[in-house]
């Protein structure tokens, strides 16, 4: 990703969009902030859509807003225009006598489809959504591999705290924050979990994956990036 591109990066509470102003590839002072970019590593200073702050945030963070998908009226709009076309000039070379059961053919199409539609939907989405939930219940449990107790002890020392950017809406790190909440999903049984928990679950899943094939070369016990994962639910080291 280069300057100018329009980027998004997941955080606990949703989605937030910006801007990248500048790369970076050396170690850069942002606020209160210390960015320890490099050529190899390069990070990007981004400028919030919805606050207007700048912050800094690494490459693998970050990614490209997916471009809205169609819809199913706006797929059918070339379409239902064709159709309308063929009808107009049928209607205009068919006796009058046949005008009213060719308009009512239409209306007709149209309630049957509604009916389709609305029987349907909420079965598929109802399918989706269960597979969806037991697959990433799965993959958090396996990422997540600090006990409860294991997890508060590491969240309440300073090398936990300090670590990470800033969080735009809460105090403290994104890292941290997000440790936090996962201490709150591991108290909770399955069936009180909720749509936000279970977002979370998959953000915690994919950020775990993305950062372990980020592995440092050397001696990685008491290195940043394992307390990072290890903000996140997961110790490398086990």
């Amino acid at each position: 990703m280069k300057k100018s591109d329009k980027v998004e990066r997941n955080t606990p509470q949703a989605k937030t969009r910006g801007t990248i102003r500048k790369k970076l590839t050396s170690t850069t002072k942002v606020k209160e902030h210390t960015a320890k970019a490099t050529k190899n590593e390069p990070e990007s200073l981004v400028e919030s859509k919805k606050t207007g702050k700048k912050a800094v945030h690494k490459a693998e963070a970050l990614k490209k807003p997916k471009a809205p998908k169609k819809t199913a009226e706006a797929r059918s709009k070339p379409v239902a225009k064709k159709k309308a076309v063929a009808k107009k000039a049928v209607k205009q070379t068919a006796p009058a006598s046949t005008d009213k059961k060719a308009a009512k053919k239409p209306a007709a199409k149209k309630t049957a489809a509604k009916k389709s539609a609305a029987v349907s939907k909420p079965v598929k989405n109802g399918k989706a959504l269960k597979l969806n939930v037991d697959q990433v219940i799965k993959e958090f449990r396996t990422v997540v591999n600090l006990k409860p107790d294991q997890l508060e002890r590491w969240l309440s020392l300073p090398d936990s705290k300090k670590l990470g950017f800033k969080d735009e809406v809460k105090e403290g790190t994104v890292g941290h924050e997000s440790g936090r909440r996962i201490l709150k999903i591991l108290s909770k049984r399955r069936d009180k979990y909720t749509d936000d928990d279970l977002r979370h679950m998959q953000t915690v899943v994919g950020f775990v994956q993305r950062h372990r094939k980020e592995k440092p070369p050397g001696d990685v016990f008491a290195s940043n990036w394992r307390y990072s994962l290890m903000n996140w639910g997961h110790d490398p080291m086990k």
